[in-house]
């Protein structure tokens, strides 16, 4: 019981943050910095080979971070920090996979409080990012200053959040809510959280989360069957998000999604190279840079020294995503982490997702949302749930028949691959 109630603590933490010297931190994080050293060196023989390449990873992207910013020249308060941010992903996934090991439940009841500490931290603890952006934008900057900053985009996402990964998802995985109940309520949330915050990830998630589960609800060895060949899981995949994405832009072009929304969709198609995809396209427009200096990144500070963002404001280089942000201030190392991360839990999602029962909604969601955040949302106040998604991953690769096996009482489908 104290195993799982640490958990829901450091899932708290993952989304409150508090002020240091060099801005503020989540709770996690610096709860990883203390303990990680220590599960690492009694843990470190029992880890699998899965285990050892990611944690490996982490570490060789940390020595790219130090190098990239030694080589930039970064002053000693960016490098300290960008160096931190990097290498608390490798604490933070020790620690993930010292609880996992010890009770896979751990994972779920992280997430629990990663939702209610989302919510927490709109009224206290609030994440330093935000607060700047808030203020940049006008407004207070904590309390209700931040929440008028972040009610157009943000609060009804992190309420719906909090709704599944708290409430629902647990509900579910003890078989107290039915399986339509899930279906309806992530259709309906999409459409609500498109129409009333013109939330487009928000949306997709929510749709493509509604149309899985509906498959595995109710079509569950047509799933099986797709899931065992990549080609064809990969391509249905890409179906759905194809659908998701015509009907956000058929609302948008006809005007349903009211006014701002259609001039808003309207900029971005004339303006991104990515049309829609607005100001998720960095890759594209970083690239001058990127093919330049494939190896070395520009630094934590990710200045545009050499004048290839043409159409950049404030003289940055873009890297919106986990994933290019990585590349683009840590160099080639952070690329390669963050492919293999992506790896990783797109192969949990083919091959061992459906083990777990009723589970499946709860971790559909997770696995959905971190694959769009990596690619998407920059590194910032999920760091700590995706650190946790990999390490819960990596455990589960290797150890899934030997180890959890034990456990077919609480996963159903364990032995059905």
């Amino acid at each position: 019981m104290w195993l799982l109630v640490l958990a829901l603590l450091c899932g708290l933490g993952s989304s409150l943050f508090v002020p240091t010297p060099f801005g503020r931190v989540a709770m996690f994080d610096l709860v990883s910095y203390v303990l990680a050293p220590v599960l690492f060196v009694t843990d470190y023989r029992r880890y699998t080979s899965v285990e050892k390449r990611l944690l490996a990873l982490a570490f060789l992207w940390f020595l790219g971070a130090c190098y990239s910013n030694w080589w930039r020249e970064e002053p000693f308060g960016v490098a300290f920090k960008g160096n931190s941010i990097v290498l608390n992903v490798s604490c933070m996934m020790v620690l993930g996979i010292s609880l996992v090991r010890r009770s896979v439940k751990t994972f779920l009841w992280f997430s629990v409080g990663y939702g209610i500490g989302n919510i927490v931290s709109l009224y206290v603890f609030q994440n330093g990012a935000l607060l700047a952006f808030a203020e940049m934008a006008g407004y207070g900057g904590s309390g209700e200053g931040l929440q008028g900053y972040l009610v157009e985009k943000q609060i009804y996402p992190l309420y719906a959040q909090a709704l599944f990964l708290s409430v629902l998802f647990p509900l579910r995985v003890h078989k107290l809510t039915p399986w339509l109940l899930i279906v309806i309520g992530c259709a309906v949330t999409a459409f609500l959280l498109l129409f009333h915050g013109g939330s487009r990830s928000g949306f997709g998630t929510y749709f493509l989360m509604a149309v899985v589960v509906f498959a595995y609800a109710y079509f569950r060895s047509a799933v099986r069957a797709f899931s065992k060949n990549a080609a064809l899981f990969m391509a249905i995949s890409a179906l759905v998000l194809f659908v998701a994405f015509r009907t956000y832009s058929y609302l948008a072009q006809q005007g349903l999604l009211g006014e701002k929304e259609y001039q808003k969709y309207v900029a971005e198609v004339e303006e991104s190279e990515a049309g829609a995809l607005g100001g998720r396209d960095d890759l594209i427009r970083g690239w001058p840079f990127l093919k330049n200096h494939p190896v070395v990144g520009a630094g934590s500070s990710a200045i545009d020294r050499w004048g290839y963002i043409v159409d950049s404001n404030d003289f940055k280089i873009p890297g919106h995503s986990a994933l290019v942000g990585a590349w683009t201030q840590n160099g080639i190392l952070g690329l390669i982490f963050w492919v293999y991360a992506i790896f990783i839990i797109f192969d949990f999602i083919r091959k061992r997702m459906l083990w777990f029962g009723d589970w499946f909604p709860f971790l559909s969601f997770i696995m959905i949302s971190m694959i769009w955040a990596i690619l998407f949302s920059p590194f910032g106040g999920y760091r700590g749930m995706v650190s946790m998604s990999l390490a819960f991953c990596a455990v589960t690769t290797a150890s899934m028949k030997r180890e959890l096996c034990q456990s077919r009482a609480d996963f159903p489908m364990l032995s059905s691959p």
